[in-house]
């Protein structure tokens, strides 16, 4: 084995993971994307839906409520994909290694968990 070409296929290797880290990121956004939008379309469903004629409680849990709990779960989830990512991504970096520049889909993920924080409160309030 070539000891002289042992650094390159460290960096192949490298490269691979970051990039499979950023699918699995992206993937997180994706889920994210979708419950924060049911819960944040739910209630206003249900509030379209009481004004055109009444409604009957079912399960005990109002739409309001479960809308909350989808928007808190997507953005929990997508918080908690942001983390393992960036853990993952220092974790596996070779020594020595300067800084990666910051990925599109971590920036796309922080910005997506923002957009859940404001639907949260949106919900909350209104």
């Amino acid at each position: 084995m070539d000891t002289d070409d042992e650094p390159g296929k460290s960096l192949l290797a490298y490269e691979r993971t970051r990039i499979a880290s950023d699918r699995t990121l992206m993937a997180w956004v994706r889920t994210a994307v979708s419950l924060i939008g049911f819960g944040f379309s739910i209630p206003k469903f249900f509030a379209y839906l009481a004004a055109t004629e009444p409604l009957k409680a079912t399960l005990g849990l109002s739409p309001r409520a479960l809308g909350i709990l989808l928007i808190a779960l997507g953005t929990v989830g997508l918080a908690g994909g942001i983390f393992e990512h960036t853990k993952l991504i220092h974790h596996v970096a070779p020594p020595g290694r300067r800084r990666d520049k910051i990925s599109v889909a971590l920036v796309t993920a922080v910005l997506m968990a923002a957009v859940g924080i404001l639907a949260l409160i949106n919900v909350v309030v209104a």
